[in-house]
């Protein structure tokens, strides 16, 4: 159990590699937060964490509402007390148009939930947590679909 008594918060937790991710901390010993926009598969990943014998808190959390990732943050804190791991891995295809081509609508939205979602969930979590207990990893994911 390599991550006994740690804390990990996984953003975008729900699906795919970001539920991969949490069930494998879970694994390893950490209680684990996931976030994502929809709460169905968030409180799925959650029920398989605790059936891992873990603890778990699933928060729903849009990054194109910025406040949302301080409440995040905040709930995570009040529930575990630390955040050990942070996992950046919310993400959005966004537009599949040449730059020539893309609105300036789907450019914010994509950078908002791909760059901006990350920067202010490690913000907070290094201001609330890591750099307060001189301690933490946060680990930032990206995906190959760029063109």
């Amino acid at each position: 159990m390599l991550l006994k008594d740690k804390v990990a918060i996984v953003t975008g937790g729900g699906y795919g590699i970001g539920k991969v991710i949490a069930l494998a901390f879970a694994r390893e010993g950490a209680d684990v937060v996931v976030t994502g926009e929809a709460e169905p598969p968030l409180k799925e990943t959650a029920a398989a964490i605790e059936a891992a014998g873990r603890k778990s808190l699933a928060v729903v959390c849009d990054f194109l509402k910025p406040k949302q990732a301080d409440t995040m943050v905040e709930k995570a804190l009040a529930k575990f007390g630390q955040i050990d791991i942070l996992v950046n891995n919310s993400g959005i295809e966004g537009p599949t148009r040449t730059v020539a081509e893309m609105d300036i609508k789907g450019w914010n939205e994509t950078l908002a939930v791909n760059l901006t979602g990350a920067m202010l969930c490690s913000r907070n979590v290094l201001d609330k947590s890591m750099i307060p207990r001189k301690s933490g990893v946060i680990i930032n994911m990206s995906s190959n679909a760029g063109r």
